[in-house]
């Protein structure tokens, strides 16, 4: 296309940094970069949603930071690949700062709470994760999938593997989630001894209670043992 001198359109251009950031390939992408700024190619909503994509899976965090807020229209897709983006490349604090932000403006999705979650379990932060995970469905709407449960067991792993009540919490999640296996691999561990099994709680013989919620998790007897 350059060889014949046909310009590109930003669909073109969203399409090749797309592909520099699946690559890897961050020297192709300022290239592209380069070229949309020298030929006043429109930086529209989707070549600014690439730009950022490719400089956070190219770990170019700056000047992603630098597109995102340059951009004049920001959507979903925006704000959740600048969140994704710092999550994966360590700058978890300014993942979450951002998530605040975006919530004055439009409505997170599934993919933002991944961003979101991850930035909570590689910064230690369980209770403020799992407050996220609960916000999920009660706030807006979406209930968890698979993905997000994954996160969630992440989380609790992250914070102490040889707190008991993690790897029930984990064994319930796994379970909520049908990985069945996954959860009969924590439950085994328990049985073998490899972890402390939480303390048991004092109940009321008047009263009867078959599970125990903890957050938005709910754990079975079965699991307690």
């Amino acid at each position: 296309m350059m060889a014949i001198k046909v310009k590109p359109d930003e669909i073109t251009v969203s399409s090749v940094l797309s592909a520099c950031a699946h690559l890897g390939t961050l020297d192709v992408g300022k290239a592209v970069h380069d070229y949309v700024r020298q030929h006043a190619i429109k930086m529209d909503i989707y070549v600014g949603n690439a730009l950022v994509d490719m400089y956070c899976k190219c770990g170019s965090v700056n000047t992603a930071l630098e597109v995102f807020f340059s951009m004049n229209r920001k959507d979903t897709v925006s704000w959740t690949s600048i969140i994704s983006g710092l999550a994966v490349n360590g700058v978890h604090d300014n993942a979450l700062q951002l998530f605040s932000r975006m919530l004055e403006h439009c409505k997170p999705t599934h993919g933002t709470f991944i961003g979101v979650l991850l930035a909570c379990a590689h910064s230690g932060l369980v209770d403020k994760g799992l407050e996220y995970f609960d916000s999920m469905e009660k706030h807006h709407g979406l209930v968890p999938e698979m993905k997000q449960y994954g996160c969630v067991v992440d989380l609790l792993c992250r914070s102490d593997l040889d707190n008991g009540g993690n790897y029930v919490l984990s064994s319930s999640t796994y379970a909520t989630a049908e990985r069945w296996d996954d959860a009969m691999k924590i439950r085994q561990l328990m049985n073998d001894g490899a972890v402390q099994r939480p303390l048991r709680m004092e109940m009321d013989s008047t009263k009867v209670c078959n599970h125990v919620t903890v957050h938005p998790v709910v754990i079975d007897k079965v699991f307690l043992g």
